[in-house]
């Protein structure tokens, strides 16, 4: 799910960001970041990285950003279910040999929904258990968001065969409230978002 591809592009969009966050590596620590701030709670996230973190303005959308480490360009685009708390432990790890850039896309995370067209340009696997997605459209239909996040959580995390008490209970709650923002943001319904495309994701 990391895509150093797609990355490339986006940096064109984030270069001043990304240098900025350069500049504060290289006055040192006295610049750290404490990205516990991430999300009011600080609750599952990566701690006192001498880095930087922001917002970067990108086709009318403010992105949320944070950049760790040194090195070659790494960035780190989040799954459809989550938002960029999901590569905590990975920013820990790379950030030891790169300059790891991980962001929250458009209507995830921190960075909020917001009027106008866009898209997320990334490809798509093939859908497990179809079953279980007509589930996830009849909660979706009946206005369900807590349902809908439980279904999306086991199909994409606990996965087939495999019930919730097999996995890791404190990384399934982040999966699950990862989601479970992501929905919160869709029923904004702001935004028209485009069929995939060549151009960055936003």
């Amino acid at each position: 799910m990391t895509d150093v591809a797609n990355g490339t592009t986006l940096l064109a969009g984030l270069a001043g960001p990304l240098a900025g966050a350069c500049a504060l590596q290289a006055r040192g620590p006295a610049e750290s970041t404490d990205f516990t701030s991430h999300h009011p709670e600080g609750e599952n996230h990566v701690t006192q990285m001498s880095n930087a973190s922001g917002f970067a303005e990108i086709n009318s959308a403010r992105l949320y950003y944070e950049v760790a480490g040194q090195g070659p360009p790494f960035v780190m685009i989040h799954a459809g279910v989550a938002d960029s708390r999901q590569w905590n432990e990975e920013l820990r790890h790379f950030s030891e040999q790169f300059r790891v850039l991980r962001y929250d896309m458009r209507g995830y995370g921190k960075s909020e929904p917001v009027a106008g067209d866009f898209n997320h340009d990334r490809s798509r696997a093939g859908c497990p258990n179809p079953a279980k997605f007509e589930e996830v459209e009849a909660a979706y239909s009946r206005g369900d968001n807590d349902r809908v996040a439980e279904l999306k959580t086991q199909i994409w995390f606990d996965g087939e065969g495999r019930s919730p008490d097999q996995v890791d209970l404190d990384m399934r709650k982040l999966a699950y409230d990862m989601n479970r923002l992501v929905l919160m943001h869709e029923a904004k319904r702001l935004g028209n978002r485009l069929p995939n495309t060549l151009s960055p994701a936003a």
